[in-house]
């Protein structure tokens, strides 16, 4: 599942996912449990290469965070607990100076209130980059 959030809205994009990218005013893409097609259609439509489960599951340190000209890629396991214990879950970032995409295999709540409180307004800027500076 694949849904973009536009900076003028803050809502999620009605268009098609190129059409919303192309018209610039999408400013998170958010990427769940997407098929091969659809990964390969954010790619197409952002020009970004979306990192795999396998390569987000990595364990050494050097792997959880790199550069590739303007674009930084993450790697931050999120835990979850439960009652055999926690758990870690491969969760990715892709943050370019305009977009930032994150990629998750598993549906987290942290997320929905997020996009809550995205929607009605926090953080007040239009860029990924200006968001942490309201936190």
């Amino acid at each position: 599942m694949i849904k973009c959030y536009l900076a003028s809205s803050r809502l999620p994009a009605s268009a098609s996912l190129a059409e919303a990218v192309q018209s610039g005013d999408v400013v998170w893409i958010d990427i769940l449990n997407a098929t091969s097609d659809e990964l390969a259609e954010v790619e197409k439509a952002t020009g970004l290469i979306v990192p795999s489960l396998v390569s987000l599951s990595e364990i050494e340190h050097s792997s959880r965070m790199r550069r590739e000209g303007e674009t930084i890629i993450l790697s931050l396991p999120l835990a979850r607990p439960s009652a055999k214990g926690t758990s870690l879950l491969p969760v990715g970032f892709v943050l370019t100076k305009k977009l930032l995409l994150t990629v998750r295999f598993h549906a987290e709540a942290i997320f929905d209130d997020f996009v809550e409180g995205f929607a009605k307004g926090r953080p007040a800027d239009n860029s990924p980059l200006d968001h942490g500076r309201h936190l």
